[in-house]
């Protein structure tokens, strides 16, 4: 037989249980949704760069090629 006081310690893991699936669905969500906007950044800052080098010319292209994956220094 099961104890009131071994139900009510069951009741509450089953509680926090719900609560921890609730919480990770939650971070789940907000990375993915981070991700997303991390790509939509980096292909903007890309063509940005690309725009940018294209403007001032091949060695603005190479200027920006080197500043974006830090070879330059």
């Amino acid at each position: 037989m099961i104890s009131a006081q071994s139900t009510a310690k069951i009741e509450e893991l089953l509680l926090e249980d719900q609560n921890v699936k609730r919480r990770r669905d939650r971070i789940q969500k907000q990375s993915s949704l981070l991700s997303k906007l991390t790509r939509q950044l980096s292909i903007h800052d890309n063509r940005a760069a690309a725009a940018s080098g294209w403007s001032n010319g091949s060695a603005g292209l190479l200027s920006c090629f080197l500043t974006h994956f830090h070879m330059d220094g």
